[in-house]
């Protein structure tokens, strides 16, 4: 169980780590609009996508060298790769809580103005505004995000580790028996 705990929260450290960064830059503040440009959004959202993805095969392999024999069964590797997940999970809700209300509490209203500038760009008309703000308000909040980005984590986990899991799988190295000397 260590394993899993250890690489779980340092995934959820890299992950805190590059939000962090992002609130340095000023990228979720006064600075938020570049990131309605793909050539900055989509970068950031590689590398949280890649930090995810190494932290739960780097588990599983981790998991399996610290086994006696070096042995893992496919099931066990995914079930190795969901408690990665779930570590990660757990400790990103717990960030985002804390980032949410304590350390960034006007993200969510910075975030929202800042959709609602983008849509009134794209001509969508004025009597969608409040239907539209009224959403954002409630899918931006932290609790949501952290729940969000919960399940998010704990799934991607579960199909990394489906894909892993066979590729990283072993069986038991059986001793091979000398035979005696004459």
């Amino acid at each position: 169980m260590k394993i899993y705990a250890t690489y779980g929260l340092v995934g959820a450290l890299l992950a805190a780590l590059q939000t962090l960064a992002l609130f340095f830059l000023g990228l979720h503040g006064d600075r938020i609009h570049l990131l309605n440009d793909w050539k900055i959004s989509v970068p950031i959202a590689v590398l949280g996508f890649v930090i995810s993805v190494a932290v739960v095969i780097l588990g599983i392999r981790a998991w399996r060298e610290a086994a006696p024999g070096k042995a893992m069964s496919y099931g066990r590797g995914v079930g190795g790769g969901c408690l990665v997940g779930l570590w990660q999970g757990l400790g990103m809700a717990v960030f985002t809580l804390l980032y949410g209300y304590g350390i960034n509490p006007g993200l969510k209203a910075t975030m929202v103005a800042n959709a609602m500038a983008e849509m009134q760009k794209k001509n969508v008309p004025a009597e969608a505004y409040p239907m539209a703000e009224k959403m954002m308000n409630i899918t931006m909040s932290p609790a949501v995000q952290a729940f969000g980005g919960f399940v998010w984590l704990v799934g991607l986990a579960l199909v990394v580790s489906l894909i892993a899991a066979a590729v990283l799988k072993r069986a038991a190295v059986e001793p091979v028996a000398v035979p005696p000397a004459v």
